[in-house]
């Protein structure tokens, strides 16, 4: 998914550069340009949205293990640190 909307950005970016540079020429209009701009805004923002809502999701058994096993190990080195101290 990261990797489709990394190339769907890339390939609006380009669009955006031929629409700046037709506007330069002459060749096509501001408003396009602008439009062109805002609707890149909104689909960046949409994506923002997306990828913040897909952020957490629930822990397997095998994640819960684990973060168990990595605390107690802190625990541990924390205990023979204070020891050593």
């Amino acid at each position: 998914m990261i990797i489709e909307s990394v190339a769907a950005a890339g390939m609006l970016l380009q669009q955006i550069n031929s629409v700046i540079q037709n506007v330069n020429e002459g060749k096509a209009n501001v408003q396009q340009a602008m439009a062109l701009v805002s609707d890149f805004g909104e689909a960046l923002n949409n994506f923002e949205v997306q990828r913040k809502s897909s952020t957490f999701n629930a822990l397997s058994k095998n994640d819960i293990l684990k973060l168990q096993m990595l605390r107690r190990n802190q625990e541990r080195y924390q205990k023979d640190l204070r020891d050593l101290l």
